[in-house]
C-alpha cells in the first residue's frame, strides 16, 4: 500500500462510525456466579481489525454473543451501530441487524441443505419471505455464492449436502455465507479452529485485509492462536478472567506481554 493510500485511509477512520460499544458491562450466568465478563469497556470503530486474545475461560466468546444480542449483560450496556444489542431482535432494529455477520464455533448450518443455499442464507434479513423461502430451492446469485466458496478454496462443494462435508469444509461454508453477507460488522469465534495452518493464513487474510481499505466495515475475532492474529489484525485486546490485560496496536504486543497473559494460574 503506499504512503498516500495509507494517510487516506487512516484520516477515513479518524471520523469513523463507532460500530461496538460496552460500558461498564459484566456478565454472571448465574446469581452470585463467576464473572464471564467483569466491568468490560470498550470500542470499537470501522475500519478496525480486533482480536480477542487470551486462555480458554477469558470472555472472548461471551464478549462477541453480547455484541450479536446473543447474551445480555447483568450490568452495564452494549450498543451495535448505536443501538441497545439487547433491541436487535426487534422488526425496527432488522437493518442494523442486518449489518451485522456472524461466524460461530458451532457454524449453525443447516446440514441437509445444499451448500448453495446456506452461503445464501447471509442475506436472508435483507430479502423478502418469498426469496427467502425461495432460497432453499434455488438458491442464487450463484455467481457470488461460487465466488464466496472460492475464496475460502470450496468452489467445487456449491452442490453438496452441507452434512456430508469434513468440519474444516463445513466451517468454510461459514465462513462464505459471511463473506456472501458483506456485513459493516463481522463478529468471528475462532473462525479457523478447524483448518490446517497454511488455510489458516489464507481465510484469515480473506477476512480482514478488505478492512484495510473501508473506513465503514470492521471485523472483531476471538482466537487462540496470537501470532496469526498479530498477523492479520491492527488491535490486539488480551483478555483474562473476563477482564482486559492490554489493549494494544499488534505492533505492541510483545512476547512478554503474551506470556504473562497465557501463564498458568496455580491457584486453580
Amino acid at each position: 500500500m503506499t504512503a498516500l493510500k495509507l494517510l487516506d485511509v487512516r484520516s477515513a477512520r479518524l471520523t469513523a462510525e463507532q460500530v461496538l460499544s460496552f460500558d461498564d458491562v459484566t456478565v454472571r450466568y448465574s446469581a452470585g456466579g463467576v464473572e464471564a465478563v467483569a466491568e468490560l469497556t470498550l470500542t470499537i470503530d470501522a475500519g478496525e481489525r480486533v482480536a480477542l486474545i487470551g486462555p480458554s475461560g477469558a470472555g472472548k466468546s461471551t464478549i462477541l454473543r453480547l455484541a450479536a444480542g446473543l447474551a445480555s449483560p447483568t450490568s452495564g450496556s452494549v450498543k451495535v451501530f448505536g443501538v441497545d444489542s439487547g433491541q436487535l431482535g426487534r422488526r425496527n432494529h432488522r437493518p442494523e441487524r442486518s449489518r451485522i455477520g456472524i461466524i460461530s464455533q458451532d457454524y449453525t448450518l443447516v446440514g441437509p441443505l445444499k451448500v448453495a443455499s446456506n452461503v445464501a442464507s447471509g442475506r436472508l434479513g435483507t430479502w423478502s419471505g418469498i426469496r427467502a423461502v425461495q432460497t432453499l430451492f434455488r438458491p442464487g446469485p450463484t455467481d457470488d455464492i461460487a465466488g464466496a466458496l472460492r475464496q475460502v478454496g470450496i468452489a467445487d462443494k456449491i452442490w453438496e449436502r452441507t452434512d456430508r462435508l469434513s468440519g474444516g469444509q463445513q466451517q468454510r461454508t461459514a465462513i462464505a455465507r459471511a463473506l456472501f453477507q458483506k456485513p459493516d460488522l463481522l463478529l468471528a469465534d475462532e473462525p479457523v479452529s478447524a483448518l490446517d495452518p497454511a488455510r489458516s493464513d489464507s481465510v484469515m487474510s480473506v477476512l480482514t485485509e478488505p478492512i484495510m481499505f473501508s473506513s465503514t466495515k470492521a471485523v472483531v475475532t476471538s482466537m487462540h492462536d496470537a501470532p496469526l492474529a498479530l498477523r492479520h489484525c491492527d488491535r490486539i485486546v488480551g483478555l483474562r478472567s473476563g477482564r482486559i490485560q492490554f489493549d494494544l496496536p499488534a505492533s505492541h504486543v510483545s512476547s512478554e506481554l503474551l506470556d504473562e497473559l497465557y501463564q498458568l494460574d496455580d491457584s486453580q
